[in-house]
């Protein structure tokens, strides 16, 4: 026999649990205005420097106010003994005392409005007058003396508060608390560093109108996606050789922050463009590529994971990308043909592969720019250069063969994202 409907709504969502929990209840309430009366005490004289111990009231009231509730009076002012006072409940000596108001009757609207609240600290009687006995009108007219009187009494009462516990659905609430976090990412309020050239600092293709300048580029897009502080060590022209007057990345990595959690390295577009030596795996000077390759991944490895992880137990992530495809740009004013296509591209496959098996022997993840970017320049090339010296056919992802425009840049930020994502 299956399980009825009541075991099986709690198996899903689990028992109900009921905790008392106090609430403060506020109720509040007008107070009833008698007509005529006295107040008489020995202490009126010797407390506010009246000349009198008897005052006589017209509509008045007389509260009996608790430790703790609250006594509002408003209206409109006028008549000399229009006033307040508090009085102790056992002697019924005054405490506190209201100054009479003194005005002048020229307008059928009476003057000085006030409002007075009272919190009783102790037990109290409060009286209130209106306006007084041998006031003339419009004192007298209840149609001109507008007047309120509201006592606030507070309580404590015990309310039972349900709670689910247990069950398929409670114990769901901590998945639904690491989704949570995992929404925000691991990379939130981290600092992300990028070691480039001009495709890292964002250069903007020379083609484009108003070229001067700098864009978003995708490593600066990555960090802002990850909600990441970013520190861009990208200059335009830099190689990763060390070639004369390129800045070269492997006399600066060093520089990089030394608070980076993320480090991106990318480079060798200028290497390649400048003549620069590629060199064998078994390299370790600058002179060359595959050399100046080691010097920076050896030097990041040292300074971000083996040195970080033995003082701080932590190591921090090093990633590598590969540059994207190049365009020839001697060939780029062919026609759109794919015979023409198939030819003009940059064939600098080994210098990418380079790149993979130095990052490979230090263990470095690689991110495939060059392969997974989605960027082909040799594709697709139907905008047409309008700069000197750039008047050949691009497409709107790489316009100048080199240099991804902000959409470009955009597809890379978009595969890195994921990447990163990945090696949480």
């Amino acid at each position: 026999m299956g399980k009825d409907l009541d075991e099986r709504i709690t198996e899903i969502a689990g028992g109900v649990t009921y905790e008392e929990t106090e609430t403060v209840v506020e109720s509040t309430e007008d107070v009833t205005m008698t007509t005529g009366g006295l107040i008489r005490t020995p202490d009126v004289e010797q407390t506010c420097g009246l000349t009198v111990e008897t005052i006589a009231l017209c509509d008045c009231a007389i509260v009996n106010l608790n430790a703790g509730q609250k006594l509002e009076i408003s209206g409109v002012g006028g008549g000399a003994a229009r006033l307040w006072a508090i009085v102790d409940k056992t002697t019924h000596v005054i405490t506190d005392l209201a100054p009479a108001h003194s005005v002048s009757v020229e307008s059928d609207i009476p003057a000085n409005p006030f409002t007075k609240t009272i919190i009783a600290e102790e037990d109290c009687i409060v009286v209130v007058n209106v306006y007084n006995e041998n006031g003339t009108p419009p004192y007298g007219n209840s149609s001109h003396t507008h007047y309120s009187v509201k006592l606030t009494t507070y309580t404590t009462e015990t309310v039972l508060v349900p709670t689910v516990v247990g069950g398929i659905l409670g114990g769901m609430q901590d998945d639904i608390e690491e989704l949570q976090e995992a929404a925000e990412g691991p990379f939130k309020g981290k600092k992300l560093a990028a070691l480039g050239d001009s495709i890292t600092y964002g250069f903007i293709p020379r083609n484009t109108a108003g070229a001067e300048g700098q864009m978003d580029s995708f490593a600066k897009l990555t960090a802002e996606r990850l909600g990441m502080e970013f520190v861009n060590a990208g200059i335009v022209g830099s190689s990763v050789t060390n070639i004369t007057g390129r800045n070269p990345m492997c006399n600066r990595y060093a520089d990089l922050p030394n608070d980076a959690d993320v480090v991106i390295f990318m480079g060798g577009t200028n290497d390649i463009r400048n003549g620069a030596v590629l060199g064998t795996m078994a390299d370790r000077g600058t002179n060359t590529f595959y050399g100046a390759l080691h010097t920076i991944m050896q030097g990041l490895y040292t300074k971000y994971i083996g040195g970080v992880a033995v003082s701080t137990g932590k190591a921090k992530k090093v990633i590598i990308c590969t540059p994207i495809k190049l365009l020839d740009a001697t060939k780029s004013s062919l026609a759109n043909t794919v015979a023409n296509n198939a030819g003009v591209l940059v064939e600098w496959d080994a210098w990418i592969d380079a790149i993979k098996e130095v990052a490979a022997f230090y263990s470095l993840p690689v991110c495939d720019m060059y392969n997974r970017s989605g960027i082909n320049p040799h594709l697709d090339r139907t905008v047409h250069g309008t700069t000197t010296g750039y008047t050949g056919y691009y497409n709107p992802y790489i316009t100048d063969g080199t240099h991804p425009t902000q959409e470009g840049a955009e597809m890379m930020a978009d595969l890195l994202v994921g990447f990163l994502k990945g090696l949480k």
